[in-house]
């Protein structure tokens, strides 16, 4: 939504389409050249800290961009500039969102309802999007979702990964 009003409000100051053009490369620029960066840092340091200080970040922008608007002091180059530190941000933010999906347990997004599917005391593993697996699938509590590199027995395969 902010996009999109900054996109109008740029217009309305201009009425340039090049200025929209330079808004669209604000945005392009700050993601094309940190995005790799966040990704790492995503990979490296707390991601909720990393989303903590980049929403943090995003929030100073939009209050900002609300004060320079509510007085009348905005210019099309301080909308420019908070354009790219929003990307920037979101170049740090995305990486580190995404990264955390895969670690979520998939007993956190499974719903705890009374018709959940119950073979030999373990429930039965749902995919992500709340399906339940087929229930002629063997189940004996040792092959969870995830659970690759596991003979029948429950001894690891040689190779496999830890």
């Amino acid at each position: 939504m902010q996009a999109a009003a900054i996109d109008w409000h740029v217009y309305l100051l201009t009425h340039s389409p090049l200025a929209l053009g330079l808004v669209g490369l604000s945005r392009v620029v700050p993601i094309a050249t940190l995005s790799l960066w966040g990704g790492v840092a995503a990979d490296r340091y707390d991601r909720r800290r990393i989303m903590l200080a980049t929403q943090l970040t995003m929030a100073v922008v939009a209050a900002t961009l609300a004060f320079l608007t509510l007085t009348g002091r905005e210019t099309r180059w301080l909308l420019y500039v908070l354009t790219g530190l929003t990307s920037a941000a979101g170049s740090f933010d995305n990486p580190a969102r995404q990264s955390l999906v895969p670690r979520l347990e998939l007993s956190e997004l499974r719903p705890s309802h009374e018709e959940d599917h119950v073979h030999g005391g373990h429930p039965t593993p749902h995919r992500v999007g709340g399906d339940h697996l087929p229930d002629d699938l063997p189940h004996d509590g040792r092959h969870e979702v995830g659970d690759a590199g596991h003979r029948e027995g429950g001894e690891r395969q040689q190779g496999a990964p830890r």
